[in-house]
């Protein structure tokens, strides 16, 4: 008991020294600018519009992903009849592959290289699926 007293005053010791070390160092108290602005009308305009413009910028950041993931998933579930050799289309929960490779010529579906046969699947994950 006495060892907890004893460590309860020593933080308050400290405390109290980081504190009026603070007041030591600053005399004069330092006001930030921002939190004394006045709350006039043309300020509170230019925090509205500088709080929307970072709600949208979040929106796009976050947004964006899921959008343009659900654009890939409806691309590569898209067939094409005939569906290109190059292709690796595939309907929804099947697996589609190239059978050739792709070559300069091949716009079905661009590749980062030419000496490689891709495949995908788009799976539906809303219930348990194994792959065969």
């Amino acid at each position: 008991m006495k060892k907890l007293n004893l460590i309860a005053q020593a933080m308050l010791l400290t405390g109290a020294l980081s504190a009026s070390t603070f007041a030591v160092a600053n005399p004069g108290g330092y006001q930030d600018p921002i939190l004394t602005m006045q709350g006039t009308p043309d300020v509170i305009k230019k925090g509205l519009d500088v709080d929307g413009y970072s709600s949208a910028v979040s929106a796009w950041n976050w947004g964006y992903p899921i959008v343009r993931m659900e654009q890939v998933a409806r691309e590569y579930t898209n067939v094409p009849s005939p569906k290109p050799a190059t292709s690796y289309r595939a309907p929804l929960n099947q697996i589609g592959w190239a059978t050739e490779l792709a070559t300069p010529a091949a716009k079905d579906m661009p590749t980062a290289n030419n000496d490689t046969l891709y495949m995908s699947s788009v799976i539906q994950l809303n219930e348990p699926y194994v792959l065969t």
